[in-house]
């Protein structure tokens, strides 16, 4: 499970216990650690803004180099997904829900 810093503006320190794990487990902590990074917080917006009002758009891609990421973005928008069409079908038994292939492909859309 990836911790997460609550305020990127305030100075965070990794946990002191942490010093007497094994290098592994240091680093398996250290890999997991995401910061909210305003570039991706605007990315996540941007992303969730235009899921909500496509205005016509077929596609959204996610660009960008190796490691500033991509995918960490990518599965915080299809958590939200998934929870918002959770709600909708609460609501609404006949509401389809989002549903991907392996590939990434959208056989329905929510």
């Amino acid at each position: 499970m990836a911790k997460k810093a609550e305020d990127p503006n305030q100075k965070q320190s990794f946990p002191r216990e942490l010093l007497d794990q094994s290098p592994s487990e240091r680093l398996a902590y250290f890999k997991s650690y995401t910061v909210a990074h305003p570039f991706l917080q605007r990315a996540n917006k941007e992303i969730w803004d235009a899921l909500q009002e496509p205005g016509g758009a077929l596609m959204i891609f996610i660009v960008g180099p190796t490691g500033v990421g991509k995918t960490t973005l990518w599965e915080h928008i299809h958590q939200r997904l998934t929870e918002a069409a959770q709600a909708r079908m609460l609501q609404d038994p006949d509401h389809m829900a989002c549903q991907c292939d392996s590939d990434g492909k959208v056989l329905c859309t929510i």
